[in-house]
């Protein structure tokens, strides 16, 4: 059977991959939606390395306006159950995170309604059976694929793992066609469990994702970008709307500031975040999300204001205890939170700040309960035989030992239910067990530094020419892992087959 497929592709170069090895081995038609800047969609649209039946040009079809049709966009929310408002607001480049523009009413709801007006094209043009996507991150990418599954179109997205690896599933944070827990076969003892995830836990990873940006490669790469950038000619600022308001005077400024923002609050970070344990009071621990982040923008959209979540958990703490909040290493590569943010948190009397250098798995282990919005730590810490509560929906958030918030004013209760939790060994292990079965055994972080570094100067300018040449070439360089991933989509695809014939008999 031919299957048609539409493909979402923006800067991240993992679907274009996926859709090169697929096409050998998998009939059907390919369709493609680039979302990318100037140059690199002219890549996209010239390139002879995937067939694609057609392209949709996505920032071509959008551009802000003052008018707008306030009953087609009612009739799209009524038809599709998608709250546009709610994907808008928390859209990065809508709000004040956006540091070079900002859009007014009208405007965003104009670019709505030109979004859904130009995907319910592609999808009565393309009729597709199955979306291939990246991990979702912003408001027009989770749009499209909320439309898709309203039409059960199967989605197939690359989720990076809770652990290690990743998750090839229809929506974040969830695995696909899973059988109950006690089906699985699990890892046996605690000490299995400890290895596990000194082996595979996120946390580390990630810090050596992060350790990776020299200073020296950093700035070299920087050097080359900013060379580029301001010797070329664009009008990205007039033609892509998330590119508003960035003239080239503007984002130098912003460019030559960073490294003075990022140093000055460092300082701050340094001189006024504890460093060590120095007190005997028993904790609450609660790890800050990164920001700005899509776990929080996307995953957890009522629960954004991070102080005030924290406000709500200080409120609500038993009198014997106290609550450290630790600075997201990651951060840095933000350059840090503004000063005002963590002098907001001083002034909350049992809130103590922790330096972001401080060990985050000690103090997991000191610490008598952790609590986050929706991040990994809220897991890691059952391997601690540490319970925890969080505020929004997550593959593990089912665990007896794991708690979610519904209701603000139910937290001092479920704060103190939670710290009388024992965290089962067995349910753990059989979870672990789960994960892993459905886990791929591909490195995106891998992935993304190597398409940078070849193609973007470390992820420094987006808008480049890209040579096909090159391309070509990382696909036959990394050919085996390419052609394992595929064949994972290639299993995926047949696991909704199948599962959709099982549903219809």
């Amino acid at each position: 059977m031919n299957d048609n497929i539409v493909f979402w592709i923006d800067g991240n170069f993992l679907p274009f991959v996926v859709g090169h090895f697929l096409q050998k081995k998998h009939t059907g038609d390919f369709f493609a939606i680039i979302d990318s800047t100037e140059k690199t969609k002219n890549f996209f649209k010239e390139q002879k390395l995937v067939n694609f039946k057609k392209v949709w040009d996505y920032n071509h079809n959008i551009l802000p306006k003052s008018e707008y049709d306030v009953d087609y966009l009612l009739s799209f929310e009524k038809k599709y159950d998608i709250n546009l408002w709610l994907l808008a607001i928390n859209e990065r480049i809508f709000s004040d995170l956006n540091l070079f523009y900002s859009f007014s009413r009208d405007e965003i709801l104009s670019i709505l309604e030109q979004e859904c007006k130009l995907f319910e094209k592609v999808l009565e043009e393309s009729n597709p059976d199955f979306l291939i996507i990246k991990s979702i991150d912003l408001h027009q990418n989770f749009l499209f694929s909320e439309i898709c599954r309203s039409k059960n179109i199967k989605i197939l997205m690359l989720e990076i793992s809770r652990f290690t690896g990743c998750i090839l599933t229809e929506k974040l944070d969830t695995i696909d066609y899973i059988k109950p827990l006690d089906e699985y076969n699990s890892i046996q003892n605690q000490k299995n469990l400890k290895d596990f995830l000194k082996n595979k836990n996120r946390s580390v990873g990630l810090e050596e994702l992060r350790k990776s940006f020299a200073p020296q490669k950093l700035n070299f790469q920087r050097a080359k970008a900013f060379f580029n950038f301001f010797f070329s000619f664009s009008k990205h600022d007039k033609t892509h709307f998330a590119y508003f308001g960035r003239s080239k005077l503007k984002v130098i400024f912003k460019y030559v500031q960073f490294p003075i923002r990022e140093k000055f609050r460092k300082n701050f970070i340094d001189n006024n975040l504890l460093k060590q344990l120095n007190f005997k009071e028993p904790f609450l621990f609660y790890p800050l999300h990164e920001e700005p982040e899509r776990t929080l923008l996307i995953g957890s959209p009522f629960y954004t204001n991070q102080i005030e979540i924290i406000r709500h958990i200080a409120k609500s703490l038993p009198i014997t205890h106290i609550l450290l909040v630790k600075e997201h290493p990651s951060q840095e590569v933000r350059g840090w939170r503004i000063n005002s943010f963590y002098k907001e948190l001083m002034k909350i009397p049992n809130v103590v700040l922790i330096h972001p250098d401080m060990s985050f798995h000690e103090l997991i282990k000191k610490s008598s309960l952790v609590i986050s919005i929706s991040g990994t730590a809220a897991l890691e810490s059952a391997f601690y035989e540490k319970p925890s509560i969080i505020f929004a929906d997550t593959i593990f958030s089912s665990l007896s030992f794991v708690e979610k918030v519904n209701s603000i004013p139910e937290l001092p209760k479920i704060i103190r239910t939670s710290l009388e939790k024992k965290v089962d060994l067995s349910e753990l292990n059989n979870f672990v067990s789960m994960y892993e079965d459905n886990s791929i055994n591909f490195n995106h972080h891998w992935f993304e530094t190597v398409f940078n570094e070849k193609l973007f100067y470390d992820g420094h300018l987006a808008n480049v020419d890209i040579s096909e040449e090159i391309v070509q070439s990382l696909l036959d360089e990394h050919y085996i892992i390419f052609e394992k991933l595929t064949s994972e989509y290639i299993k995926k695809i047949d696991q909704h087959k199948k599962m959709n014939m099982n549903s219809s008999k």
